[in-house]
């Protein structure tokens, strides 16, 4: 991997707040060739949250995964690695978390994840945050095609409207849309 040791303790200071030393992270990049960090001093609650993070690196993509524990509230291990996959992603946790200390883990909505979670023994949940974003995305997306429609059928039925008051009209209305969804939705 072509990243400095440098490049990857800026990395790891600036997602967890962690400072590591250039040995640690020499020592780490000869478990074949990907940075990979294993908190040994933690005792296991079973209870853990996974997520990934990707940065483009002189031209390439670097993905950063961690699994961190939801009780103890500290990362329980993290790697570095310039391929992404779902074999990589089981191994990772496969090879981070023994089969006894495995309850229950929290990931963002990526499909794969299900079926990598339930291999490895895990009650799988997705995070409510993910969830929340997603929903509303979607809202977002259906409310601004509804106005684009409603915009258009305006525009033919009240051909006298200027620009400024259509947009008046579909801005009104998709403030009352939005409103409404949201007290829907909470």
């Amino acid at each position: 991997m072509d990243i400095s040791k440098k490049y990857i303790k800026r990395l790891i200071k600036d997602w967890f707040g962690i400072k590591v030393s250039h040995e640690t992270i020499r020592k780490a990049l000869l478990v074949e060739g990907e940075f990979y960090y294993f908190n040994d001093e933690l005792k296991l609650s079973g209870y853990y949250g996974y997520d990934e993070q990707w940065e483009r690196v002189n031209g390439n993509w670097v993905y950063y995964l961690v699994l961190f524990d939801l009780v103890n509230n500290v990362p329980v291990a993290s790697m570095l690695t310039e391929i992404l996959n779902e074999n990589v992603i089981e191994n990772f946790i496969y090879m981070s978390i023994p089969f006894k200390d495995r309850a229950a883990i929290v990931t963002d909505l990526k499909t794969e994840y299900d079926k990598i979670m339930s291999k490895l023994g895990f009650i799988h949940q997705h995070c409510t945050f993910h969830l929340e974003k997603n929903i509303k995305s979607n809202m977002e997306k259906k409310i601004n095609k509804n106005m684009t429609n409603y915009h258009f059928k305006l525009k033919n039925t009240h051909p006298k409207y200027s620009d400024d008051n259509l947009d008046e009209i579909i801005k009104k209305k998709k403030e009352r849309s939005k409103k409404r969804n949201m007290e829907i939705y909470c």
